[in-house]
């Protein structure tokens, strides 16, 4: 099921058992918890198009204008992510889905969704909505 009812870009599935869940983000390691995103807090995630990035929040509680199909949509609960320096890349398309983690405990604050390229940037909804939205826990 998906989140669009509640203004959030995300989704869940179930598993069917045909899988091994595994507690592991690739190339950084088992999630550890849940945390609140926190202005400053310094972030990394896996992503399947850029691999390992970190990025330090820079707002909470935002909300952004997306279209979706031809549909303008507005997203809540929205963490911006900026780089750290210049020249360093924070997320590109393909990104979508990884978990935003705080980069020395590992526990999630955000599921990633966009981004842009001026300014780099990525964005994720706040994993607590996330979680609430969804009827779901992160059980490590």
């Amino acid at each position: 099921r998906d989140g669009m009812s509640a203004n959030l870009d995300a989704a869940v599935a179930r598993l069917n058992g045909a899988r091994t869940l595994i507690n592991e983000q690739y190339r950084i390691g088992p999630v550890r918890g849940v945390a609140p995103p926190e202005l400053g807090m310094e972030v990394v995630k896996s992503g399947r198009r850029t691999d390992i990035t970190y990025g330090q929040i820079t707002a909470i509680e935002g909300a952004a204008k997306l279209h979706y199909d031809g549909v303008v949509r507005v997203i809540r609960d929205v963490i911006t992510i900026d780089q750290r320096s210049p020249y360093e890349e924070v997320s590109a398309g393909g990104d979508s889905g990884a978990w935003w983690m705080e980069s020395v405990s590992h526990r999630v604050v955000g599921l990633h969704f966009a981004g842009g390229n001026s300014p780099e940037r990525a964005l994720a909804n706040n994993i607590h909505a996330v979680c609430e939205a969804l009827d779901i826990k992160i059980v490590i």
